[in-house]
């Protein structure tokens, strides 16, 4: 039997920022499996919507009456693919997984058709489907959130993530013949996100100025480059380029 280091879903009520289940130690300092799957995955969707839209919505408009339908996946694909995960950058085995964006989670397709999770924490990575992703905790507007980056391109200092959404974009009931009823959606996103030394890590916007700020109060005088070499960096290749010219420039505390 494989030596797990993640949890089973419980597939219940939570939020984006809702914290990991703790695990069971399990032999050798690894970690066990916990209780099988409680709640569907509509269940858990319909729970957020109502919770952070439709509770915090005005009570005196007319809502969308909520189903568990919804337009749209939590996952960045439905199928499992073949990946490894590694825990302290030890390969704790093959495994086939998939990303459920929405929620944070990869899980794992157990021998027996059950579903597990990764355990989430900074010391796991996972591959898959050729693919690097890490677990970090990050600020965002100074508010403490979590969730897996997708590794683009490390460099000695500075490291490119992608960082991939679900929104929820919430439905809207027919109110006349000429209305048409909209059902609840989950939209996607991505963003760039910059990590320095493994610790500090920031989202950048896609644009020469506000890129050229991000780096100018850490001594990189990135503008001069871009306008020289007429890059544009809402093109990811000339990102990659200029972020390879502030990692030989940047100052690191």
């Amino acid at each position: 039997m494989k030596k797990t280091i993640f949890l089973t879903a419980i597939l219940g009520l939570f939020s984006l920022v809702a914290l990991a289940q703790a695990p069971t130690p399990g032999p050798l300092g690894k970690y066990s499996a916990q209780d099988p799957t409680l709640f569907t995955e509509g269940n858990r969707l319909t729970q957020y919507i109502k919770e952070n839209i439709i509770d915090k919505a005005d009570p005196s408009a007319q809502r969308f009456q909520l189903s568990t339908r919804f337009i749209g996946t939590a996952y960045m694909e439905e199928d499992f693919k073949p990946g490894n995960i590694y825990f302290n950058n030890e390969d704790k085995g093959a495994y086939m997984l998939r990303y459920n964006i929405f929620s944070e989670e990869f899980e794992t397709l157990e021998a027996d058709g059950s579903n597990s999770i990764v355990l989430k924490t900074s010391e796991v990575k996972v591959n898959m489907d050729g693919k690097n992703y890490i677990f970090k905790y990050y600020l965002n507007n100074d508010r403490k959130e979590f969730g897996y980056f997708q590794v683009i391109k490390e460099y000695g200092t500075i490291t490119l993530l992608r960082k991939y959404r679900k929104l929820v974009q919430e439905g809207k009931r027919a109110i006349t013949s000429f209305d048409v009823t909209r059902p609840n959606r989950l939209v996607d996103r991505e963003d760039y996100f910059i990590m320095i030394n493994d610790n500090e890590i920031f989202q950048i916007k896609e644009s020469n100025n506000k890129l050229s700020r991000a780096f100018k109060s850490r001594g990189v005088n990135l503008k001069p480059y871009l306008k020289e070499n007429e890059l544009n960096v809402r093109n990811e290749e000339d990102l990659l380029k200029a972020l390879s010219y502030v990692n030989g420039q940047i100052k690191v505390d």
